[in-house]
């Protein structure tokens, strides 16, 4: 609050603002500095309305609070009203540390011994009840001993606060010494009853309202009274404490006045409390005892003024390791009244004997582990000559294991387990009541002695191993090892191991080893096969003692799966078979034969197989198919087979697992053999194209080829042997060669009549089943001709005969000229064209000149020798064209060198026709068929000679 003068100014100021402040329903109101308790007459609402008012202030301060009807904290008080009555108790923050002074601090020792009892007497003096007193004291020796405050201290102090008088002030109190009489004024009515005055101490002056005292008081005998006095209105309760006055000695306990003190003490240290007991107020300084050592030996021991506790000084402490006195008697005087002269006074004679050293470390101790007996059990004893003496042990143990009583006594409280633990060290230490140490602690050393009483445990029950079939013999696939809590370095930990059983017994009952004393499994046998046994159970036996007679075990599970490798092929289950027979029009996609294969491996991913064609299927017309299943594939079709193509295939298939093969090769027996023969089939003609269309004039000429269709058929042997038909003319404006397919016109076209367009559907047969047909469809374009003089309007042609060589020779072509004999000059222009006929558009081929001459070459490389009728379409080029259609003769022929057609001859006398010559050569096949008939007849006959069929006779064959 800045200077020192700062809270006294704060007071001044303060307590002027509060004299402003009124309201009746302040019943009551007192401050401490700055923390403000008031009772309040009114409601919740009133009382924070009231706080509000109070900042509303123009002394610049400002107030907060809470408040409560059942509960409040004020300083270090807990205030509560429980029942109708006040409760009041000490006030401890939720966080709060424990601040107390640490009883090892370097601070003087008066100041720490007094800590207790200061702030036991703070709660008793806080608390209503002896009940919260009591709680609240637990809570704070639990804190002092934290502290390291001597036990003895606190508990004196807890009994010394305790048996404090509590004094409540809710009335004007006055205090008077005892022995004297005293007049209490009370604000009381003039007929108010007096009540509580069992002892008839007080009378109440009706006329003056005075509470008298009418003899002197005792405070030995009661230090505090109560007194009720009940008034017309109101009751008023008035406590009186009677204050102490030195009127008791001091007198020294005798028990007190006799010690014992070791040689090898230290100065300093109490070895006795000479102790003596005042009647009069602990309080006060009237019971403030001080003691003092009066004899001419004072220089050797020291006496505490305060406490009485009796030391060897350094000069005694010399002088006894030196001196053969052993004993010692001084006086020792006692006063109250403190440092007062004035106190009472009493003395005694204080007898110190001298004791020999026997602090000396006990000799080590060996027990038994699980030792019976009725507990606790003595072992060690330990003794230090002084006549205040305590012991306490320490080290690393936990709890009451190990105690001592008041004469060093040390027992074991219980069996001892030298698997928990195998040797303790114990320290022993001699303390005076103060818990101040007489000399360096002693030590014990306890050592648990073994038996055999823990049997070998294996950290797991079960252990599981996983080992592959190319395991070697001789391989360590585990190392067991079992804990025994015994002793290691005794027989009790010694362990032996063993395979108890083996589980199948395949393919014998010793497939593993195990290693004595080491436990390492190892492969004794290297035929493991994971397909025979997948799964191998040992049991596996620790023994300890050396594995001898009597000794302790335990056993363990040894699960070994045997892990598949891929060592083994996959077989097909047949490889070789007879020739499959497949038509030739056979659907794509369609099975033609299944293969099937084992593989004598465990694991499904070691027996996954792919399959493959090796050879046999250049052009892809073949295909695999797994069909989700891993050991069995199926051969399928696709792409078309052709009997005149391929008539044969032989399929290699190999058939590989996805995993890599170890230790092991793929064999024959991983490879098929397919045999697969097209059957020929009789196939329905096609043609060349589906659609035709062609352009004819109107007058074109009757008997006019405007057409040639052409089919196919796809058997080889059988091209000549179609037939041409139409199907929908029932006009029969038309007709087609049977043989040929050429399309001819019948009755001439008239575009009025038909229009610009007829629809025909040509049909081609095969002449050896009439079932089987191909059909296409020809659009005939008719093109209009002007009517006004067919015979002079329009372009024409003079075009004479020419010839054209087969195969065609460079450069060769024919010159058509047109002209129109309206047209003078020739000056219009024309366009050569064909009807729109696909066969004539393939083999022939018009080029325009200039506008009145255009060539006609061929436009294929080869053309059957014979007189061609090529039309020709010839359009003028004005606003109202005119076309004519004519048919240009044109003789293909094969040429000379000089590009002149060669003449054919006609056949020579007496050479043989086509029929003799079929007759001759159908005569000698049937001369040689006889002579073979003669020698197979020869042959069957004859003795049976068994031959070895040659291993090439199937391609890739096993030959074992």
């Amino acid at each position: 609050m800045g200077t020192k003068c700062a809270p006294f100014f704060a007071n001044l100021y303060t307590g002027a603002f509060e004299e402003t402040i009124k309201d009746p329903r302040i019943r009551f109101y007192k401050r401490f500095i700055d923390d403000v308790i008031l009772i309040w007459d009114g409601t919740m609402d009133e009382v924070e309305n009231f706080i509000q008012q109070l900042n509303q202030n123009e002394w610049n301060l400002k107030f907060t609070g809470s408040f409560s009807p059942t509960n409040i904290t004020f300083l270090d008080l807990d205030i509560s009203i429980i029942k109708g009555a006040i409760q009041t108790q000490t006030h401890f923050k939720e966080l709060d540390a424990n601040s107390l002074l640490d009883f090892q601090s370097n601070h003087a020792k008066t100041w720490k011994t007094n800590v207790p009892y200061g702030q036991l007497k703070r709660i008793k003096r806080n608390c209503s009840t002896i009940e919260t007193f009591e709680k609240q004291a637990k809570l704070l020796c639990d804190r002092l001993r934290d502290k390291k405050y001597p036990a003895t201290l606190i508990h004196n102090s807890y009994i010394k606060a305790k048996d404090e008088k509590r004094v409540l002030t809710k009335n004007k109190i006055q205090t008077e010494p005892e022995n004297k009489g005293i007049e209490l004024g009370a604000d009381v009515p003039y007929t108010a009853e007096l009540a509580g005055d069992d002892e008839g101490i007080y009378q109440l002056d009706r006329d003056s309202g005075f509470l008298c005292a009418l003899k002197p008081f005792d405070r030995e005998n009661k230090d505090s009274y109560t007194v009720t006095i009940t008034g017309e209105r109101r009751a008023v309760i008035v406590y009186i404490e009677v204050t102490d006055d030195n009127d008791n000695m001091p007198i020294l306990n005798p028990s007190t006045l006799h010690g014992i003190v070791n040689r090898a003490s230290r100065a300093g240290i109490a070895f006795l409390h000479v102790q003596a007991t005042d009647a009069d107020d602990l309080a006060s300084e009237n019971a403030d005892l001080r003691y003092i050592i009066l004899d001419h030996d004072q220089n050797l021991f020291h006496i505490d003024p305060r406490t009485g506790a009796v030391s060897l000084t350094a000069e005694g402490v010399a002088d006894l390791s030196q001196a053969d006195k052993s004993r010692f008697k001084l006086v020792v005087q006692v006063k109250d009244m403190g440092d007062d002269p004035k106190g009472y006074v009493a003395a005694g004679s204080l007898e110190i004997v001298i004791a020999e050293n026997t602090w000396l470390h006990p000799s080590p101790v060996s027990i038994p582990e699980n030792q019976k007996g009725n507990y606790p059990l003595t072992i060690s004893k330990v003794l230090w000559n002084s006549t205040e003496v305590q012991y306490r042990l320490s080290g690393n143990f936990a709890g009451d294991l190990f105690t001592v009583d008041e004469s060093g006594n040390i027992y074991v409280t219980e069996e001892l387990d030298r698997e928990r633990q195998s040797q303790y060290r114990i320290q022993i230490l001699a303390l005076n009541v103060d818990d101040v140490l007489y000399s360096d602690p002693l030590e014990l050393t306890v050592t648990v002695m073994d038996e055999n009483d823990n049997g070998p445990v294996f950290p797991q029950e079960t252990y599981h191993v996983e080992i592959t079939e190319e395991t070697t013999k001789g391989t360590l696939f585990i190392a067991l090892k079992a804990e025994d809590a015994d002793d290691p370095t005794s027989r009790n930990a010694q362990i032996r191991y063993r395979i108890v059983s083996q589980e199948p017994p395949l393919p014998r009952d010793n497939v593993f080893d195990i290693g004595n004393s080491t436990g390492h499994i190892i492969l004794r046998d290297d035929s493991l096969k994971a397909e025979a046994t997948k799964r191998y159970t040992l049991e596996v036996l620790a023994t300890d003692l050396n594995g001898a007679d009597g000794g302790l075990s335990s056993s363990c599970t040894v699960i070994i799966d045997v892990q598949d490798i891929n060592n083994n092929p996959p077989v097909f289950v047949k490889n070789q078979f007879p020739p499959f027979v497949v038509p030739e029009d056979l659907n794509i996609g369609e099975e033609i034969t299944t293969l099937n294969v084992t593989d004598q491996d465990e694991d499904l991913e070691n027996k996954l197989t792919d399959f493959s064609i090796l050879s046999g299927n250049e052009n892809q017309t073949f295909g695999l198919s797994a069909a989700g299943e891993y050991n069995v594939v199926s051969i399928i079709l696709e792409q078309d087979l052709d009997y005149e193509q391929v008539k044969d295939y032989t399929l290699i298939i190999v058939a590989r697992n996805r995993a890599e093969l170890s230790g092991a090769e793929y064999s024959n027996n991983s490879t098929a053999t397919i045999f697969i023969s097209v059957g020929d089939v009789n196939e329905a003609p096609v043609f060349r194209v589906n659609q035709y269309e062609v352009q004819v004039p109107e007058n074109v000429p009757i008997g006019s080829i405007i057409l040639k269709v052409e089919a196919s058929d796809p058997d080889v042997s059988d091209q000549n042997n179609l037939r041409y038909s139409i199907n929908n003319d029932s006009r029969e404006w038309f007709s087609i060669l049977e043989d040929s397919g050429q399309i001819k016109l019948l009755h001439s076209l008239e575009w009025e009549k038909f229009g610009d367009s007829l629809h025909l559907q040509v049909i081609a047969w095969d002449r050896g089943d009439a079932g089987l047909s191909a059909t296409a469809d020809v659009t005939i374009r008719i093109l209009e001709v002007k009517k006004d003089n067919p015979s002079k309007d329009g372009p024409i042609s003079d075009k004479t005969d020419e010839h054209l060589c087969t195969p065609r020779r460079e450069g060769q072509r024919l010159l058509i000229p047109a002209w129109d004999r309206k047209l003078a000059g020739n000056s219009i222009a024309f366009v050569f064209g064909f009807p729109n006929d696909a066969t004539l558009l393939g083999q022939w081929k018009v080029t325009a000149l200039n506008g009145t001459h255009a060539y006609l070459s061929m436009a294929v490389r080869y053309i059957e020798p014979a007189v061609h009728h090529v039309p020709i379409v010839i359009t003028g080029n004005g606003t109202d064209p005119l076309s004519r259609s004519l048919q240009l003769r044109v003789t293909v022929c094969r040429c000379n060198t000089h590009g002149d057609c060669k003449i054919d001859v006609d056949r020579m006398d007496g050479m043989p026709t086509l029929s003799s010559a079929l007759g001759i050569i159908l005569g000698t096949l049937a001369a040689i068929g006889l002579i073979l008939i003669i020698i197979f007849c020869h042959l069957a006959h004859s003795p049976t000679i068994k031959k070895t069929e040659a291993p090439e006779a199937f391609p890739l064959r096993s030959t074992a």
